[in-house]
C-alpha cells in the first residue's frame, strides 16, 4: 500500500514481483546491462525492505551515484553509514517501530508512513549532489578489487596462525 501511494506523485521503476498501481513500471528477470540502464535512468533508489541480508542492491545503486533512501536496518547502517538517507529520520512511524518489520503497524498508519517516505524522497532530490558523492565513495569499498585484497589479507592472517 505504501508503494502504491507513492506512485501518485512519482514514476516508480520496480524490479521484482509485480506491484500494481499507477505510474509503476515493473520489470522482472533483467540482465545486468538492463539493470545498469535502470539505475542510470533513476534519480533516487528506494529500499523498502523489511529485512535484508547484505544489502547489495542499495550499494549497486550507489555505484551509479544514486541517493539511497532506506528503512533503518542494521545492515544499511553497517554498509552505508552516513551515505544513505535513513527513513527513520523522516517519520515517527518508522521510529516507533523499534522491532522493525511490523508491516501491520505501517499499514495501520499508512498515511503518516507514506508522508515520511515522501519527505525523505524530497530531501534526497534536494541533496542529490551531496548524496551522489557520498554514494560513489561508499560503493568503492565494495568493488571486486577491494574484496580480493581483503580476502588475501585474511588468508595471510590464517597462514600466520598455522
Amino acid at each position: 500500500p505504501i508503494i502504491a501511494k507513492l506512485s501518485d506523485d512519482y514514476l516508480l521503476i520496480h524490479v521484482g514481483q509485480e506491484i500494481k498501481g499507477k505510474n509503476i513500471l515493473n520489470f522482472q528477470n533483467v540482465n545486468d546491462e538492463f539493470l545498469s540502464k535502470l539505475y542510470q535512468a533513476s534519480d533516487v533508489y528506494l529500499s523498502t525492505s523489511l529485512g535484508e541480508g547484505f544489502g547489495i542492491p542499495p550499494i549497486e545503486a550507489q555505484k551509479f551515484g544514486l541517493p539511497v533512501v532506506a528503512r533503518r536496518l542494521g545492515v544499511f547502517d553497517e554498509t552505508m553509514g552516513d551515505s544513505y538517507i535513513n527513513l527513520a529520520e523522516f517519520t515517527w512511524v518508522e521510529e516507533a517501530d523499534l522491532e522493525g518489520g511490523d508491516i501491520d503497524f505501517k499499514v495501520n498508519n499508512a498515511n503518516a508512513y507514506w508522508q515520511g517516505w515522501r519527505y525523505a524522497i524530497e530531501y534526497a532530490l534536494e541533496h542529490s549532489e551531496e548524496y551522489r558523492d557520498k554514494a560513489i565513495e561508499n560503493a568503492k569499498k565494495y568493488t571486486e578489487e577491494v574484496f580480493k585484497e581483503n580476502w588475501k589479507k585474511q588468508i595471510k592472517k590464517w597462514e600466520g596462525m598455522i
